[in-house]
């Protein structure tokens, strides 16, 4: 759980830099805006690239580019389902083309509490 949980919180924490940038040091009049998305699972290597098997992959670009909002981390079940229960309190769960996702948006901030190594350490 230790290295799934990092790497979300890891996606938060691009996420809040990005208002911080957008807010305060941005040189452009727009604001950046981002999606990411995160899935787990495995590709296994071949010798020959033709045979590999990129299920996985095309299964984490869908949820990149179709279910996942500007500014938002979107996750997926196995993703989910690998995090620490106090993570993933801050999700909301949704669906897209048959797959449960979990989203986390910048406008839960207001309730969002700042987690690390496993403890709540500031709300």
């Amino acid at each position: 759980y230790k290295n799934t949980s990092a790497g979300v919180l890891c996606s938060i924490d691009i996420l809040l830099n990005l208002v911080l940038f957008n807010v305060l040091i941005s040189p452009i009049p727009e604001n950046v805006v981002i999606r990411i998305a995160m899935h787990s699972g495995w590709i296994t290597y071949r010798d020959k690239f033709v045979d590999m098997d990129f299920t996985e992959k095309v299964i984490a670009d869908d949820i990149q580019k179709q279910a996942t909002p500007h500014n938002s981390l979107v996750i997926s079940d196995t993703v989910y389902k690998n995090i620490f229960s106090k993570l993933k309190d801050r999700f909301t769960q949704f669906k897209h083309n048959d797959m449960v996702l979990y989203k986390f948006d910048l406008k839960d901030l207001d309730t969002f509490k700042i987690i690390k190594n496993e403890e709540i350490i500031n709300s």
